[in-house]
């Protein structure tokens, strides 16, 4: 998929361990971030849903990345997003290995980790949504939508704790509908957050 890197089969002669991956030319979507504090919402949901294309390949092939953050995605220079390392991604048939899936801590990093990650739940579909809708909204507006002194703890667990920060509180030019897109994918039980990436697109 062109929104996802490629990794590229090693020669077979030789005697070390290790994949080669795709060049990608661009910048980290952290640094485009940087370089675009105050970004048009054309541009964001542009790389939106550049984004979601890539999503959707992952999930089509029973993949959860679980990993998704700023400094994951690659944007070239034309705005295509691409989503790199792979070194989290939950596999949905190797699931029945459970010593291999199953982590004494979450993976990924903290602040676009999903609540339930947090509960010790196995990742889904709806668990890299929530890390999307973090990553849009910290396009708009530089902050996370969770107070960051609960992410600085380490151990978020009690959902409860969790509040949405409203999007229209950092930045008063953006409409309503966004906010409420953005809180609906953030939402913390994974049952009241979009079922698919489709409705999170449209929305």
């Amino acid at each position: 998929h062109p929104g996802v890197m490629k990794i590229y089969p090693r020669p077979s002669s030789s005697p070390f361990l290790y994949h080669l991956c795709e060049l990608i030319e661009g910048q980290t979507l952290r640094q485009w971030m940087r370089d675009n504090p105050k970004p048009a919402l054309e541009q964001v949901r542009d790389i939106t849903f550049s984004i979601v294309r890539a999503i959707r390949a992952f999930r089509r092939m029973g993949m959860v990345h679980r990993d998704l953050k700023p400094e994951n995605i690659m944007v070239k220079p034309g705005g295509q997003a691409v989503v790199i390392d792979f070194g989290t991604v939950q596999i949905d048939s190797l699931n029945e290995m459970v010593s291999s899936t199953i982590e004494p801590i979450p993976v990924g990093s903290v602040g676009y980790l999903a609540p339930e990650y947090w509960q010790g739940q196995l990742g889904q579909h709806r668990s890299d949504i929530f890390s999307l809708g973090v990553i849009v909204y910290e396009m708009l507006t530089a902050e996370l939508p969770y107070q960051e002194s609960l992410m600085e703890t380490n151990n978020p667990r009690n959902a409860e704790h969790w509040r949405y920060q409203s999007l229209l509180q950092k930045r008063k030019d953006l409409p309503v509908w966004l906010d409420l897109t953005l809180k609906k994918a953030c939402q913390t039980t994974p049952t009241k957050r979009y079922q698919a990436l489709s409705e999170f697109e449209a929305d």
